[in-house]
């Protein structure tokens, strides 16, 4: 709505709180003014509890504070966003972004319907992960459990295999020892009988030299 020359920029936000009000009925909520200085009332302040359109995305919710300076709309009101606990990163950085950049191109004209709207719009488009398929805090603990678990089993698993190649490794090598005495002492008596076979009778007395 164009403002003209002189302002009443009291009826101004007058008129934009009744419509908000009739429009978002409890989610919205006026704040009492404060008296200050020279009994001068403080600005309008009031939030809306803005939800998705839908109530199969559920409970979740955007709460949008808004105070309106005495010269609203001509100068920015100041607004903050709170969330309930099941609202994504995600759906806060794009309403924290519309806070940021929206108001600057509604300024002089009366914005908080616009801006509500479009933090809806995010909600919408954005639902919450169902509640079914976010784990509590018991099933966390578990599934960490579970994991710890199966850790000290593949460890204690590993373990057992390196024990047994160890042992593996031992017997062969032990093997290995005593397959290459029996070879020893068979090539020991294989000389043996060659050498009775090939020598003469001994000769007491005589010296006789074996070679291995």
């Amino acid at each position: 709505m164009a403002l003209p020359n002189t302002t009443n920029y009291a009826a101004i936000q007058e008129d934009e709180i009744e419509v908000l009000r009739s429009i978002y009925m409890d989610d919205f909520q006026e704040e009492m003014p404060k008296i200050g200085a020279w009994n001068k009332s403080s600005d309008r302040a009031f939030r809306i509890v803005v939800k998705p359109a839908s109530a199969d995305l559920g409970d979740i919710s955007i709460i949008f504070r808004a105070s309106l300076p005495a010269t609203y709309p001509k100068t920015l009101p100041r607004l903050s966003l709170a969330f309930s606990e099941d609202v994504r990163e995600k759906i806060r950085a794009e309403a924290e972004r519309v806070l940021k950049t929206k108001p600057k191109t509604l300024v002089g004209t009366e914005m908080i319907f616009e801006i509500t709207a479009s933090l809806q719009d995010i909600l919408d488009q954005n639902p919450r992960i169902p509640s079914e398929s976010v784990p509590t805090l018991d099933e966390e603990r578990a599934n960490r459990e579970a994991v710890i678990t199966r850790q000290a089993q593949k460890l204690q698993e590993e373990k057992e295999k390196e024990k047994t190649r160890a042992s593996i490794e031992e017997e062969q090598y032990l093997q290995g020892m005593i397959d290459n005495q029996k070879a020893r002492e068979e090539k020991r008596r294989m000389k043996i009988q060659t050498w009775t076979s090939q020598d003469p009778e001994p000769i007491p007395g005589k010296l006789y030299l074996i070679q291995w």
